[in-house]
C-alpha cells in the first residue's frame, strides 16, 4: 500500500514514527513518568513493607463490618456434571474488586489502574495495570463484556457507561491480584467469607436481609431457594448466607447478572398449577418421538383451536 494514500497521522504509523510535535508532547511525558515511578521505586526501597502490617491493617478493614466484609468476595453457584452423569452443586468463590481495593491500599510501595481501550458496537474492552515498585514486577490484564443484549440490541449509553466502568474495574482487580501472592489473599477471602455469614444469633436477620436484597433486584424468595437447593427459608445456614452475600457481590461488581442466575421458570396457569395445554401437547409429542409407550396419544382435540370432532361417525346428527 502505497503511504501516499494514507491519511497523515495513519502515515506516521505505517512508516513507524510519529509527527514533530507529538514526538515532542510523548517525549516530555516519558520523562515525566519516568522520574516519577524512579522516584516511587527509590521511595519504596527506603521503606519496605512489613507483611505483619499489611495482615493486620487489611483484616482490620475487612472486620469493620458485615457489609464491608460482605463486599470483599464474590460467589457464582454452579452445578458441575459428574463423571457418571450427576450433578454437583458448586460454588465458585474469589476476592472481588472492593476487596482488590483493601489490598492494594494495605500492601504498599504500588501503582495499580485500570483504562477503557478499546469500544466497539458489540464489546467495551479495559486494561488494568498494577506495578509492585518494591519487587518491581509488574502485569497488565485486559477484559471483555459485551454492551448487546441477547438480541443483538445494543445498551443505552448509560448501560455502556456502567459496563465500561465495571469492566475497567475488574480488569484492575485482575491484575492486582496477578502482583499480590494469593497465598496472602485467600486468608483474606476466608475470613470476610466468616464475618459476612455472621453466627447463629444473627441466622434469622441475616435471612431477612439477604432475600430483601434479591427482592430489591426483583428476585423473590423462592427462586432463590431454587438456587440453593433449599426446600424453604428456615433451611437456609450460615454457608448460604455466605454463598448469596458472595452473589450480590459478583452482580453488583459486574461478574454476573441477576436474569442470568435467576431465571424465569417456566409458564404455568394462572393459578399456578400445571402447565397449559400447548405446554402440556409439546410434552406429550417429544415423550412420542421418543419412543415412549405410555405416552398418550395426540388427538385433533388436544391441538388448540382445533374443530372437535363429530359426535357420531360420518358427521351424523
Amino acid at each position: 500500500m502505497s503511504t501516499d494514500t494514507v491519511p497523515t497521522t495513519d502515515r506516521a504509523i505505517v512508516e513507524g514514527y510519529l509527527p514533530t510535535d507529538a514526538a515532542i508532547g510523548a517525549t516530555a511525558l516519558e520523562s515525566l513518568t519516568r522520574a516519577e515511578v524512579d522516584i516511587q521505586i527509590t521511595t519504596a526501597h527506603r521503606y519496605p513493607r512489613s507483611l505483619a502490617r499489611f495482615r493486620q491493617a487489611a483484616l482490620t478493614m475487612i472486620r469493620l463490618d458485615q457489609a464491608t466484609a460482605a463486599s470483599c468476595f464474590y460467589a457464582l453457584p454452579r452445578r458441575e456434571r459428574q463423571d457418571d452423569g450427576t450433578f454437583k452443586k458448586k460454588t465458585i468463590t474469589g476476592p472481588s474488586v472492593r476487596l482488590a481495593e483493601i489490598v492494594a491500599s494495605c500492601w504498599g510501595n504500588m501503582r495499580a489502574g485500570g483504562r477503557v481501550i478499546a469500544e466497539t458496537d458489540r464489546e467495551v474492552v479495559s486494561q488494568g495495570y498494577c506495578h509492585d515498585l518494591e519487587s518491581n514486577y509488574a502485569v497488565v490484564t485486559e477484559t471483555r463484556r459485551r454492551i448487546v443484549d441477547r438480541h443483538g440490541k445494543r445498551y443505552s449509553d448509560d448501560l455502556v457507561m456502567l459496563t465500561a466502568n465495571a469492566t475497567t474495574a475488574i480488569a484492575r482487580r485482575n491484575a492486582t491480584f496477578n502482583v499480590v501472592p494469593r497465598a496472602f489473599v485467600n486468608e483474606l477471602v476466608a475470613v470476610a467469607m466468616k464475618v459476612a455469614a455472621g453466627d447463629a444469633k444473627t441466622l434469622s436477620e441475616g435471612r431477612t436481609r439477604a432475600l430483601a436484597a434479591f427482592g430489591e433486584l426483583g428476585v423473590p424468595a423462592d427462586r432463590v431457594l431454587v438456587k440453593l437447593e433449599r426446600a424453604g427459608v428456615e433451611d437456609l445456614d450460615l454457608e448460604d448466607l455466605g454463598v448469596l452475600h458472595g452473589l450480590l457481590t459478583a452482580i453488583k461488581d459486574g461478574e454476573t447478572t441477576a436474569a442470568a442466575e435467576f431465571p424465569a421458570p417456566p409458564a404455568t396457569t394462572p393459578e399456578g398449577g400445571a402447565p397449559s395445554a400447548t405446554a402440556a401437547l409439546t410434552e406429550r409429542i417429544r415423550r412420542r418421538r421418543h419412543g415412549d409407550p405410555e405416552a398418550p396419544a395426540t388427538t385433533p382435540s388436544d391441538v388448540p383451536g382445533a374443530p372437535a370432532p363429530d359426535p357420531k361417525p360420518g358427521g351424523e346428527g
